[in-house]
């Protein structure tokens, strides 16, 4: 794990929590190691959703394993979110839709009233 506390140039100290990226041996990724993953590839092959999601689920100071069984998880999971937000719009914006007129139409009355 590493640690790295830097000051910034403002007024208040703002420390940095740095971790590593490890492989799924548990082995700090480099280049010179060669188990480098390419985000290019990881992105063509899993999605930008998939690897964003992955990265962010890094806790601050904590080590971050980055394995193609993570990332193939968190795809999945990233398709049933977007599948569940998906259905939501489909089936619910009517329903909102027909509400807001409805309200729009009492908001009228009730200025035109008062």
């Amino acid at each position: 794990m590493h640690l790295k506390f830097t000051l910034c140039n403002s007024a208040v100290a703002n420390p940095c929590l740095n971790n590593y990226v490890i492989n799924s041996q548990g082995r700090k990724m480099s280049k010179t190691l060669g188990n480098v993953i390419d985000p290019i590839d990881t992105i063509k092959e899993f999605g930008t959703d998939a690897l964003r999601f992955t990265l962010a689920l890094g806790t601050a100071g904590q080590d971050l394993n980055l394995s193609t069984e993570r990332l193939t998880s968190n795809k999945a999971f990233t398709n049933k979110l977007w599948n569940a937000g998906k259905f939501v719009l489909q089936n619910c914006l009517v329903k909102v839709i027909s509400l807001l007129g409805k309200l729009y139409w009492l908001v009228r009355f009730v200025f035109a009233h008062f």
